[in-house]
């Protein structure tokens, strides 16, 4: 009996030490292809809220590929967002089916918390340029991104 309880004991401490383990770890040669298929920054893009995003992932710790169809996608740069690469899905705040630079927000989803992380740059990807790109997708969730407070601090006049 005691023998079972260790065994199964033991077995739930290697599950959660597989759960901390990182998607993806940092390989600067993989990091430079992206990089190097990035096209010029822009302010926003768009998707359809009926699809939602076809998939992610994580390349850095402030870096993660949103994938908007599997033709379609864009190399979002963030301040450095720990969380990310240990992170099972994320969510991605919009309006009205349009992510943007400074307004909008990556927040890695799972144990840690999900800590929302400022998209600081967006860059359409040249997916032809990845011959890799198929590996380490993920799910995203689509959520609204909350109303900006008032300029009287949520007092009404």
């Amino acid at each position: 009996m005691k023998a079972r309880l260790l065994i199964s004991a033991a077995i739930l401490v290697s599950l959660a030490a597989c759960a901390n383990v990182p998607r993806v770890k940092n390989d600067p040669a993989r990091v430079a292809r992206f990089e190097a298929a990035a096209g010029a920054p822009v302010s926003t893009f768009q998707f359809n809220s009926l699809n939602g995003f076809y998939a992610w992932d994580p390349i850095s710790d402030h870096q993660v590929v949103t994938y908007v169809t599997p033709k379609r996608a864009y190399l979002l740069e963030l301040p450095p967002c720990p969380d990310l690469q240990y992170a099972p899905a994320i969510s991605i705040t919009s309006r009205m089916e349009q992510v943007s630079t400074n307004f909008d927000s990556v927040i890695p989803l799972g144990n840690l918390g999900g800590v929302p992380c400022q998209i600081r740059s967006i860059r359409p990807l040249n997916l032809d340029m990845l011959k890799d790109a198929e590996e380490h997708r993920g799910d995203v969730e689509v959520r609204a991104r909350p109303a900006a407070p008032s300029a009287t601090g949520g007092k009404s006049a």
